[in-house]
């Protein structure tokens, strides 16, 4: 069988959105765009840093025929019951996770019949998943209504018995929810890691699904080339890749949150700041990913671990599996148990003894919960970006409108039952099919459904309503989450390399179990996606970045020569200098710099004088610059 993607003439970035279920649309965009391009930066968060790291292991083994098998990935998650089977709870959170996503199933259903049968689904879901408190719970509702009725003088009549039935059932429900709450504050923090699902199973029977993190250890390794209990592919291994002499590193990155300091962080680390624990990696990694972490942990000569057994420093950023870096960003609050990693407490050091390594116990280790990087970055469309690009950085973002919205501003609908059969469409069958209109008017519905705008096509950000608390509450959390993504995804010169998928209600995101059709149709959404990415048009991109820049220069250098006229910097590198001889250390200038430094720096500030001089003979640039009009400052990486 010929492989297509051997030989791509063109090289590009890829920065993929999280959407949880979403992500199954990635693969088939990847394939898509891999038939032309080679992929040299990779980013990612939640579900598209699974997405990014598959996407990173077929480029590394591109050349074993990894984009054919990751085909047959893409075909294996559109099958039955598949993606609810990576989302396997413990035996404790079990009651729970079902119970809850019984409730959300049917939630989805239109009112009025929507809280009736809500209550009549929470019912049915404790009386299964909860049974012992349930009935616990109904009889003592019994007893003492019973006893009530008993001790008013009343008698069994029509009345009574329905009172009995009420106070059973209340009670039932209030027992078994008050089950389901010992869960969630209890086993959920201390056994599950504040997840529902660990993500891996360390004693899974044979010929059982995989759980989500064994999956993708499994996946990540085959599509690089290897055997599944083979060590696992590392960030070093990306960097240093080559085929045929040729330089074709490849930059993966990822965002995670660090819920115990509030705080982003890029993966892989840069610095080496965090220790794990083995048992904690034990219950979250499979064996070959926990060997790896333990053999190629970071050693430090300056603090030992003698008196902590079982602790290892993390691995140093290029020796970090990819698929540790994954788990780490892909962790949705209470759905995917977090990832727990260990700091030194700052007065640890204050023990420390010049010539003598600091010995840590377990009280100088503070706990650090690293769960989703979409909490803070849920779309680093800004990853690999350049003031003047070489190569496209496409992004791929996922919008979730319900049908009525849907409708309202894309003024089409794609229904689920035209989406069913978009897979079975063949060109030769257009003549004689009966379908075959039904299929071209899908592809046109679909064509409406991804969208990749123009540069000069202005863009506002999605509209959604707000009708009711619960719809206010998300759309809190919503913005809070995502203002910074759809800010950046507007401005000219990034929204034209961004497509935007929009999935309606029943597709992706929370929706564990989508039928094998609508996962198929989300499919041809991500098709659809990659095809208006091949056609992107690099030199257009280039001329609007052009535009942007220069503008942006003109603002900064008329501020940069404002700042020139009134800084005396002659004068300025000198007291920096004259500084460093004072014992006062808090009169001395920080970052300190030798005499050469400044000789140097301030002839290249002359020559800035020179260039903004030149700049501004006559002012032009400024006058119709693409809109909204974007900012240039110093800012932290996300």
């Amino acid at each position: 069988m010929d492989d297509p993607f051997q030989q791509p003439q063109r090289q590009c970035d890829l920065v993929m959105k999280g959407g949880i279920t979403s992500g199954v649309v990635y693969p088939p965009a990847i394939l898509e765009l891999a038939r032309d391009y080679r992929f040299r930066s990779i980013g990612g968060t939640s579900a598209g840093a699974i997405a990014a790291a598959v996407t990173a292991a077929a480029e590394y083994g591109r050349k074993t025929g990894s984009f054919i098998r990751l085909k047959t990935v893409s075909d294996q998650i559109a099958s039955e019951g598949f993606v609810l089977n990576l989302f396997q709870p413990d035996r404790s959170t079990r009651p729970l996770m079902q119970t809850l996503f019984a409730l959300v199933d049917e939630s989805k259903h239109e009112k009025p019949w929507r809280y009736p049968r809500l209550f009549l689904r929470l019912t049915r879901a404790l009386l299964i998943n909860t049974p012992q408190a349930f009935v616990s719970g109904a009889l003592l509702g019994l007893v003492v209504v019973f006893l009530l009725i008993v001790l008013v003088g009343g008698g069994i009549n029509v009345v009574a018995v329905l009172l009995l039935l009420v106070a059973a059932w209340l009670t039932g429900l209030a027992l078994g929810i008050y089950a389901l709450s010992d869960i969630l504050l209890h086993e959920l923090p201390s056994r599950s890691f504040f997840g529902l699902c660990p993500g891996h199973r360390e004693h899974a029977p044979e010929n059982t699904p995989l759980a989500l993190t064994d999956w993708l250890n499994l996946t990540i390794n085959n599509l690089a080339g290897r055997e599944a209990t083979a060590p696992p592919l590392t960030f070093r291994e990306l960097a240093d890749h080559r085929e045929d002499d040729q330089d074709y590193s490849i930059d993966l990155r990822m965002v995670t949150t660090n819920l115990s300091q509030e705080s982003p962080y890029v993966l892989p680390f840069t610095t080496s700041t965090f220790l794990f624990k083995v048992s904690d990696m034990q219950a979250l990694f499979p064996k070959n990913v926990v060997d790896h972490l333990i053999n190629h942990a970071h050693k430090i000569p300056a603090i030992s671990l003698e008196q902590l057994p079982g602790y290892c420093w993390l691995p140093q950023e290029k020796d970090l599996p990819i698929v540790v870096a994954t788990r780490m960003s892909l962790s949705f609050p209470l759905l995917i148990s977090a990832v727990p990693l260990y700091s030194v407490k700052r007065v640890a050091f204050r023990r420390r003894v010049e010539g003598q390594p600091l010995m840590l116990t377990a009280d100088d280790l503070q706990q650090n919960w690293f769960s989703d990087g979409g909490i803070c970055s849920n779309f680093p469309i800004h990853f690999f970006d350049a003031w003047l690009p070489t190569r496209p950085t496409f992004g791929i973002n996922l919008v979730s409108l319900d049908s009525e919205m849907f409708e309202r501003q894309n003024k089409q609908y794609i229904s689920t039952e035209f989406q069913s059969i978009l897979s079975l469409d063949r060109p030769d069958q257009e003549q004689t099919d009966p379908l075959a209109g039904r299929r071209s008017e899908l592809r046109r519905r679909i064509e409406h459904a991804v969208h990749m705008p123009r540069a000069d096509q202005l863009l506002t950000p999605q509209w959604q309503e707000v009708n009711d608390l619960l719809a206010f509450i998300r759309a809190v959390f919503g913005s809070a989450q995502n203002y910074r993504d759809t800010q950046q995804s507007i401005l000219p010169s990034y929204r034209e390399r961004i497509v935007q998928i929009n999935f309606d209600r029943d597709e992706g995101g929370l929706n564990l179990a989508m039928k094998p059709q609508t996962i198929m149709a989300i499919q041809d959404k991500g098709r659809r996606a990659g095809e208006l990415m091949r056609g992107f048009d690099f030199r257009h991109h280039q001329w609007v970045r052009t535009i942007v820049l220069m503008a942006l220069m003109e603002r900064q250098l008329k501020s940069v020569e404002q700042a020139i006229q009134v800084i005396d910097f002659e004068q300025l590198m000198q007291d920096q200098l004259d500084s460093q001889q004072r014992v006062d250390l808090r009169a001395s200038f920080p970052y300190p710099q030798p005499p050469e430094w400044t000789e140097e720096a301030l002839q290249r500030i002359n020559a800035l004088r020179q260039l903004v001089t030149e700049w501004h003979r006559q002012e032009w640039l400024v006058e119709n610059p693409p809109i909204p009009r974007p900012v240039l400052r110093v800012t932290p990486e996300l």
